[in-house]
């Protein structure tokens, strides 16, 4: 059975995949996501970018939300790969 906070966490997860968060919202969801470290923060993000792929096709345009989100994860990712490389 899910705890209150995790079923909270859900929804804040969704929420910022699907429309995205107010600051407070952003706040809370940091805050559960340090509870809860387990989960994987980014699941819902796919799962839309998934769904949004598999609706508009290879030629429909990226919501620039998500674009900005991927991109964003992206240099994250490439900033830390390099660093862990030590290069």
């Amino acid at each position: 059975m899910r705890t209150d906070s995790r079923q909270r966490l859900d929804e804040l997860l969704l929420a910022r995949a699907i429309d995205g968060l107010s600051g407070a919202e952003a706040r809370e969801l940091e805050q559960l996501l340090a509870a809860h470290a387990d989960v994987d923060a980014g699941a819902y993000e796919r799962a839309a970018a998934a769904v949004c792929l598999a609706t508009i096709g290879a030629w429909g345009p990226m919501p620039s939300r998500l674009r900005s989100s991927l991109e964003k994860r992206a240099a994250e990712f490439t900033t830390n790969s390099t660093r862990e490389d030590g290069a």
